[in-house]
């Protein structure tokens, strides 16, 4: 109605414990507060009451047409009554660039979209996990995801994905043409 959308600039997700498949989990999610030009939002994960995973997040409001960020000034102060609780105390943090050891090629397709024609952010921590051998995920479990989205993807793109694995934490960057688009960055636990 506005021409305006929500990206997500940042998000970060801390993991307890998981679930058993079929069991009910809870999401509790409120938002927290805001800035200049970010809006920040938490959750919580419960399984059977017990917390089980949180997660913090940032978003820009992006104007569809010149597909720049919106201020948030005198926006949405309404909304923000949990401004002092917390799922994760400190922000989303910001993945330090790295030099990769290793590359792959991905091109984004159809099925990598959402609403808006970009590559949907759950399709990074995909490309993240697929980096590495299915061997090496049934020997980790994920403790701590981290992702930073730079900018847009869109479809048909040719992403070439560098990645380093450190002992139990991989990072991984993806570039279009020589521009970084995202970060992520995942710390596991030997099972």
């Amino acid at each position: 109605e506005y021409g305006l959308t929500w990206a997500m600039a940042k998000l970060q997700i801390k993991v307890e414990d998981f679930p058993v498949y079929g069991s009910e989990l809870k999401v509790i999610t409120w938002p927290k507060r805001k800035d200049h030009f970010y809006a920040y939002r938490d959750l919580e994960v419960y399984c059977k009451d017990q917390k089980i995973a949180t997660a913090t997040s940032s978003y820009l409001m992006i104007d569809l047409k010149t597909r720049r960020p919106v201020s948030l000034i005198d926006k949405y102060e309404h909304l923000l009554d949990q401004e002092n609780k917390h799922a994760v105390e400190e922000p989303p943090k910001k993945i330090a660039s790295f030099q990769p050891m290793n590359w792959m090629e991905i091109k984004t397709g159809l099925t990598d979209l959402d609403i808006n024609n970009h590559v949907n952010n759950v399709k990074y921590l995909d490309w993240a996990q697929n980096t590495q051998p299915i061997e090496f995920w049934a020997q980790h479990v994920v403790k701590e995801v981290s992702v930073n989205y730079f900018s847009e993807l869109l479809a048909d793109e040719q992403i070439s994905v560098g990645f380093l694995l450190n002992s139990n934490e991989l990072t991984v960057s993806g570039s279009v043409k020589d521009k970084e688009k995202f970060r992520v960055e995942i710390k596991t636990q030997v099972v």
